[in-house]
């Protein structure tokens, strides 16, 4: 091989690595959320991480929940997928002091029944997350009668499958039990996502199970409550909005 084609086969190998260096960060719903859970995670030391989709995403949290930052890391739409491929990224070298991991709805989805391993993904997902900190797991809200259920496919039946998975995930500290709570009105305004009833009984339970995970005193939990009517809701959801 002459010395004038070795030359050009490493100058388009350099090319090329540059190229694949340089590609536009790849990114599936909405990058502004993103990047500013992303912040948010950076910016907070010791924070307790709140995972989920839109359901997380619309909940009105307190600042703080057992003197620790609290960030709500929803993403509207975000299944077990989203998490598999980005909690990494939004993560970065922060050590938080926990993490809870509330996803699972949009993978009740028709799409999502069809095309993702949820055990196989979940699982991975915990173990990635507890290599950072303390990981709870929470379980999936039921599915009722509604606009997203007749339009996207929801599917009531395979919420009990999804809850199974997460109830014996390992490498977990602890399970919060958002089904129970949840199942007896329908308290969704579309079938998934909630009204200010189910928000109510949810929040609870999240901050409760915070609470003992963290070992902290009921006396913080009255003063979250408290906070949170303070609060107007960090996100109107959209019964037209496609994903939970």
């Amino acid at each position: 091989m002459s010395l004038r084609i070795s030359l050009l086969l490493v100058a388009l190998t350099l090319i090329g690595a540059i190229a694949v260096a340089t590609k536009p960060f790849q990114l599936e719903l909405d990058r502004e959320r993103f990047f500013a859970v992303q912040a948010a995670i950076r910016n907070v030391p010791n924070a307790v991480i709140i995972f989920g989709d839109s359901i997380v995403q619309g909940a009105v949290l307190p600042s703080e929940v057992c003197g620790l930052p609290l960030v709500n890391a929803g993403v509207r739409g975000a299944g077990i997928g989203y998490f598999l491929r980005h909690s990494a990224q939004l993560l970065g070298s922060s050590r938080p002091k926990l993490i809870v991991l509330a996803v699972g709805m949009n993978n009740a989805a028709t799409k999502e029944r069809r095309q993702v391993d949820f055990k196989n993904r979940y699982e991975r997902v915990v173990a990635t997350l507890a290599s950072k900190a303390p990981v709870v797991v929470a379980t999936v809200t039921p599915i009722k009668e509604g606009y997203f259920v007749s339009k996207f496919g929801y599917d009531p039946q395979v919420v009990p499958a999804l809850n199974r998975t997460i109830l014996t995930a390992p490498n977990t500290r602890a399970v919060i039990d958002l089904n129970a709570p949840l199942s007896g009105a329908n308290y969704s305004i579309d079938g998934v996502h909630l009204n200010a009833a189910g928000y109510e009984l949810w929040t609870g339970a999240v901050l409760r199970g915070v609470e003992a995970a963290l070992g902290c005193s009921e006396k913080n939990l009255a003063v979250q409550h408290r906070d949170r009517r303070q609060v107007g809701r960090s996100v109107e959801l959209s019964p037209v909005a496609v994903g939970g």
